[in-house]
């Protein structure tokens, strides 16, 4: 079974938009500024705090010069002093000298003699003497000097150079990264410290950099979906308050505008349902009372009559049989009247079954008018049939027949006298229309608004002076919406349309003839 597409709505798009771009707004503006805050924090407080950690991690050890004369630092470091500047005026003897001494090393390299040979054959000559010891305890620290160190070729340098050399030399100072001592030259001094747990600590800065980054990172995320959720809340919120008190209406913050609008959609319409489910109520308990009156007028009526009748053995012949008629016509009232009131309330309570057939539609309206034709004859009305020839429609003859019966019969009973009711049949675009139109006095436009629901009756024009229920219009919309069609009303001048409209999609021709139940 393959998943099912999420379908987002128009909130969730506009909200997941929104918050994404919040999101990446929040994390651009906060790289920013933490960009800008590592920078200002390197170039001001991390060297501070730089020198803090290192003078608490790392101590400093001083070493005086002049315990470190010519003679301490060529032993130290393997040399051989080979000339000094002070004993030759001319420059240019002394790099011939320096030249010379490194062919000459060479050449006893090549005579495969030893490092300290060499350097007893190619060294300035020491006697030893308390002359040649204080010569050289007397050279100016800054003084040059032509020295082979460790076997190599002699190279010019100064004695405070050889100092720091035979420093780096006994702490170990090639054997380890250069940058963790830190070397420090006075002109009476040579200072140094380890910084080993120093350079340990500060291996750690990227890191926590990239950490305490990430750690903001997820921050701003935290925040943006704490604002979403913060959405929920005021959902809930005015949801609950929609449900305690719905003629408030529904207050969201501007992100949410879309379900601010439909929930107070769905709060009107709930009102609107619950005000009409209160009218209908009302019209309900108004019809019962204005049933239980019309069936209690001809009721108490029979019932006078039949107590005149029991009182009354004797009565003359020509009285009884009048009194008789008029219980009779009493009590005809009263069935009427009640089964009317059962069938309103069997079609209200289910579905009315429709079973179609083609019918002629000008022979249908024809039976229909001439079921009418007593009525109408007592009061002086004429009813018109206009049909095109040979139409037919596709409907249930029986209770379509019901429908226009109704109609017809309202027409009949608030018809002005000696004016004729007029019954059109049309059949356009695939739609059976019939109309009834009669003259006599207007529906108001409050009325034509709800003259088809269940269980209104007009209280003004068109009263239940007729003697029926006016039930019979809401039978009539019942029926034909079962039909898939609609029944409408207008009156205007004295004029009253009812209008049935009934789609026609499986309608015969005349030639088929015949019948057939839809399948």
């Amino acid at each position: 079974m393959g998943l099912k597409k999420r379908t987002w709505s128009a909130q969730a798009k506009l909200l997941r938009w929104r918050l994404s771009g919040r999101l990446l707004v929040s994390w651009a503006l906060y790289t920013v500024l933490f960009a800008l805050l590592a920078l200002i924090c390197n170039a001001t407080l991390i060297p501070k705090l730089a020198n803090a950690v290192a003078d608490d991690t790392a101590t400093w050890h001083y070493l005086d010069r002049s315990d470190y004369p010519l003679s301490v630092c060529l032993n130290e470091l393997n040399g051989a002093l080979f000339a000094t500047a002070d004993s030759w005026e001319d420059e240019q003897l002394l790099i011939e000298l320096q030249a010379d001494v490194e062919r000459e090393t060479q050449a006893l390299s090549a005579e495969g003699l030893s490092r300290a040979e060499i350097l007893a054959k190619t060294s300035v000559p020491s006697d030893g003497s308390t002359e040649s010891t204080a010569v050289l305890s007397t050279l100016d620290p800054h003084s040059p000097l032509l020295v082979s160190t460790n076997g190599e070729a002699p190279t010019w340098t100064t004695l405070n150079k050889l100092q720091v050399q035979t420093v780096q030399k006994q702490i170990g100072y090639d054997s380890a990264p250069a940058e963790r001592w830190q070397i420090l030259e006075t002109e009476n001094t040579i200072e140094w410290r380890d910084l080993s747990t120093y350079i340990a600590i500060r291996a750690f800065k990227v890191p926590a950099a990239i950490a305490l980054y990430l750690v903001g990172c997820i921050i701003v995320v935290f925040l943006g979906y704490g604002r979403s959720l913060a959405y929920f809340d005021d959902l809930s919120g005015a949801v609950t308050g929609m449900l305690e008190d719905r003629e408030e209406p529904v207050k969201l913050p501007r992100q949410l505008r879309l379900t601010q609008d439909e929930l107070n959609d769905i709060r009107l319409r709930s009102l609107a349902d619950e005000r009409a489910a209160k009218a209908a109520e009302r019209r309900k308990d108004e019809l019962v009372a204005y049933l239980a009156h019309d069936v209690k007028t001809p009721l108490t009526s029979v019932m006078g009559y039949l107590m005149l009748l029991d009182e009354a053995p004797d009565m003359p012949r020509e009285v009884r049989e009048r009194y008789i008629r008029t219980a009779a016509e009493k009590s005809q009232r009263l069935e009427g009247l009640i089964d009317e009131f059962f069938e309103i309330t069997r079609y209200n309570l289910q579905a009315i079954p429709i079973e179609r057939e083609n019918v002629d539609v000008g022979l249908f309206c024809q039976q229909v008018a001439d079921e009418f034709f007593p009525e109408a004859e007592a009061h002086s009305i004429h009813i018109s049939v206009d049909a095109p020839p040979s139409a037919r429609a596709f409907v249930d003859p029986e209770k379509l027949a019901r429908a226009l019966g109704n109609v017809v019969r309202n027409a009949v009973a608030y018809a002005d006298a000696k004016t004729t009711i007029q019954m059109q049949a049309m059949m356009d675009e695939g739609r059976l229309s019939l109309v009834v139109t009669d003259q006599g006095r207007e529906i108001s436009p409050a009325h034509l608004e709800s003259i088809f629901e269940k269980f209104y009756r007009e209280d003004g024009a068109r009263s239940s002076a007729s003697g029926r229920s006016g039930l019979g219009l809401a039978i009539a919309k019942e029926i034909v919406t079962a039909h898939g069609g609609e029944i409408s009303a207008n009156s205007a001048e004295g004029l009253t349309t009812f209008t049935i409209r009934i789609p026609q999609g499986h309608a015969r021709s005349s030639e088929e003839g015949g019948s057939a139940q839809m399948p």
